[in-house]
């Protein structure tokens, strides 16, 4: 589930939708090799594999580290993985939802 994702995520999303067609999307990475943030930097392979690659210009978050998203189980609001914006993240549960984010067990 993507929040905030944008309007060509959103229009896309619901053209899918329309015509009745699933869409899948991927991080576009190879397991431990880090995120992705330009069509660019994605392996060949990975390339060769799609029906449609969208070069959308630089991801938003894109960093030097390659930090991901950050993921939270909101069952116990435990972190699944610190990722981008993940301060910002933490802070917005204490101060707008008085929820403190408790690290993996």
């Amino acid at each position: 589930m993507l929040l905030n994702a944008g309007l060509f995520h959103n229009t896309f999303s619901q053209l899918c939708f329309d015509l009745g067609q699933p869409a899948f999307g991927s991080s576009a990475n190879i397991s431990l090799t880090g995120s992705k943030f330009r069509v660019a930097d994605i392996e060949p392979e990975l390339i060769n594999e799609a029906d449609i690659v969208i070069d959308h210009g630089t991801a938003k978050y894109a960093n030097q580290e390659g930090v991901s998203s950050s993921i939270i189980d909101f069952r116990d609001f435990t972190v699944v993985r610190y990722g981008c914006c993940f301060d910002r993240i933490e802070e917005i549960f204490k101060k707008r939802f008085s929820i403190q984010l408790r690290p993996k067990k």
